[in-house]
C-alpha cells in the first residue's frame, strides 16, 4: 500500500500546483514572442533591403527623388518600430521575470535603428546639399599660422 500511498499524494500535489501551468505558459509565450520578434526583424531588414535596392535605382538615375515612393517609408518605419515597442516591453517583462529570450538585444538594436531612421527623416528638410555645406564648412581660416594650408 506504501506505493499508492505515495502515488495517491503526488497526485494530490500535481492537482494542487497550478505552478508548473503559469510557468509553461510563460515558457510558451516567451516562444511565442521569439518568433514574432524574429518575423519583426525579417520584416525591419525586407525593409532596409527594399529602400536601400530604390537607393540604388535612385543613383542610376532610374528613380526620380520626388518619387512618391520616398513618402512611404517614414510612415511604414513608424508603424513597424510603434509595434516593435509594445513588444519589447513585453519581452522585458519576461526577461526581467527571468526568461532569456533569444535575439531580444538584436531586436532592441532594430527598434533603436528604425527610430534613428525616423528622426532622421524628420531632419530631412533642413539639410543641405552637400555642395552648400562644403561652401558653409571652409571659412576663412581664423589662425593661418597654426593650420597651414
Amino acid at each position: 500500500m506504501g506505493l499508492i500511498d505515495t502515488t495517491r499524494r503526488m497526485i494530490s500535489t500535481y492537482e494542487e500546483s497550478e505552478v508548473w501551468k503559469r510557468d509553461h505558459a510563460q515558457a510558451m509565450l516567451c516562444f511565442d514572442l521569439e518568433q514574432v520578434m524574429a518575423l519583426g526583424l525579417y520584416l525591419f531588414r525586407g525593409l532596409l533591403d527594399y529602400e536601400a535596392g530604390l537607393q540604388a535605382a535612385a543613383w542610376r538615375g532610374d528613380l526620380s527623388a520626388d518619387d512618391p515612393v520616398w513618402g512611404e517609408f517614414e510612415p511604414l518605419y513608424e508603424r513597424w518600430a510603434a509595434a516593435s515597442e509594445r513588444l519589447l516591453a513585453r519581452a522585458d517583462e519576461l526577461a526581467g521575470a527571468g526568461f532569456a529570450l533569444k535575439d531580444i538585444e538584436a531586436f532592441r538594436g532594430a527598434i533603436e535603428e528604425a527610430r534613428c531612421m525616423i528622426e532622421n527623416a524628420a531632419l530631412d528638410p533642413f539639410a543641405l546639399p552637400i555642395e552648400e555645406m562644403i561652401k558653409r564648412l571652409q571659412p576663412e581660416n581664423p589662425r593661418p599660422d597654426r593650420y597651414p594650408d
